[in-house]
């Protein structure tokens, strides 16, 4: 069975925890997710990514590790949301996983893509 392990290190089967910690856990696992995306957005752009190799080479371990997290943390959400859906829990406009932003592409680099965020 698999369980969730709380802030206070107790383990709880899945199955066992509340509706409403349950829809917690998965907008908190949901915000870290974004967290995670934006922060490697970041340390690929070339203007105010990492300049300089040193730099680039931490960066890089930095997004591994970063990504690492990031599967891991979208494999507990894939679990949760099947318990979600099982107990036909809706998931409201704060645990509804977001759409990205809209965007139109600007500029077109060999290290990447430059796009800009669209209003509304």
């Amino acid at each position: 069975m698999i369980r969730w392990r709380t802030k206070e290190g107790e383990l709880i089967p899945i199955p066992e925890i509340g509706d409403r910690h349950l829809l917690n856990i998965y907008r908190m696992l949901d915000g870290q997710v974004r967290e995670i995306k934006e922060m490697t957005l970041f340390w690929m752009h070339p203007v105010w990514g990492p300049h300089g190799e040193h730099a680039q080479d931490a960066a890089d371990r930095a997004m591994e590790e970063a990504w690492d997290d990031e599967m891991k943390k979208e494999g507990w959400m894939r679990i949760i949301q099947k318990e979600i859906i099982r107990r036909g829990l809706e998931l409201d406009s704060r645990t509804r996983p977001k759409s990205p932003p809209k965007s139109e592409l600007v500029e077109s680099t060999s290290s990447g893509n430059i796009h800009r965020i669209l209003e509304g």
